[in-house]
């Protein structure tokens, strides 16, 4: 994963629910509006500070690539690099 990449526990549904909001908030409770607070959407994905959140199904896919294939399997850092 990118150095900037942070794992946040989202399911895919919510993570949507939110990138929408932070494309154009609405009016909803004051309890959601501190919790999106802390986000902030770049480039059609949500950050938070400096990192960029991924939801779970994509660290579910990113990491089957690296697992599931054969070509890739036992791969080290000095073999990748």
């Amino acid at each position: 994963m990118h150095k900037d990449t942070l794992t946040f526990k989202m399911d895919e549904q919510d993570y949507q629910k939110l990138l929408a909001y932070l494309k154009n908030p609405s009016k909803v409770g004051k309890e959601y509006e501190k919790y999106v607070s802390q986000f902030e959407e770049r480039y059609n994905y949500i950050y938070r500070e400096e990192w960029r959140m991924i939801s779970r199904r994509k660290v579910e896919w990113i990491m089957s690539i690296f697992h599931d294939d054969p070509m890739k399997a036992h791969q080290n850092a000095n073999t990748m690099y």
